[in-house]
């Protein structure tokens, strides 16, 4: 385990199934190994059967350090059977958490994967439009996942003051937070 001290990040993982699963599985093993098995939520992987989805969400996200928002290229495709986009929908998963998480002013980082772009603020609910000025992390599910991950993690841990093996070497770098 790579935790500075005792210091973890508790990780909650926000992500629609059809988009960006299997990322987010490769994110959660890796969380998994850095950090513990308890210190990162996926719901699937997290929620007891029978369990109320909303209340274990809810008591995820308090508990939680950061939300990682997983935006792929299809994230905003996702349809009601309304017609349009499921994060408009007030009972959506995904709209939910990060309703909560900013309700709880949570540190809230989007990962665009794999080229997705930042879903523009008016193509939002306004509970939720706040997420695209949000500065993202980019993430690559190929050659460079590891590359983008470690990044990542170093990006976390600044955020929450912790010193990361490369602070130690520089406090000039910034890979992770990039816009394409």
């Amino acid at each position: 385990m790579a935790a500075w001290g005792d210091k973890i990040i508790r990780t909650f993982l926000s992500y629609r199934r059809r988009d960006t699963e299997g990322v987010v599985q490769r994110v959660h093993a890796r969380l998994r190994h850095h950090y513990s098995t308890e210190a990162v939520f996926r719901d699937v992987a997290s929620i007891r059967l029978g369990a109320d989805f909303r209340d274990a969400v809810s008591a995820a996200l308090l508990k939680s350090d950061s939300v990682l928002v997983f935006i792929g290229s299809h994230w905003l495709d996702t349809h009601a059977p309304s017609g349009q986009p499921r994060i408009f929908h007030p009972a959506d998963p995904v709209r939910m958490e990060v309703e909560i998480a900013l309700s709880l002013n949570k540190h809230i980082v989007p990962i665009l994967v794999d080229g997705a772009t930042m879903p523009a603020g008016s193509a939002l609910p306004p509970s939720v439009a706040i997420l695209s000025f949000l500065n993202a992390a980019s993430l690559r599910t190929g050659s460079t996942f590891d590359f983008d991950m470690d990044a990542l993690v170093r990006g976390l841990e600044r955020a929450h003051g912790f010193p990361t093996t490369f602070d130690l070497v520089s406090d000039d770098d910034n890979m992770g937070h990039h816009y394409e």
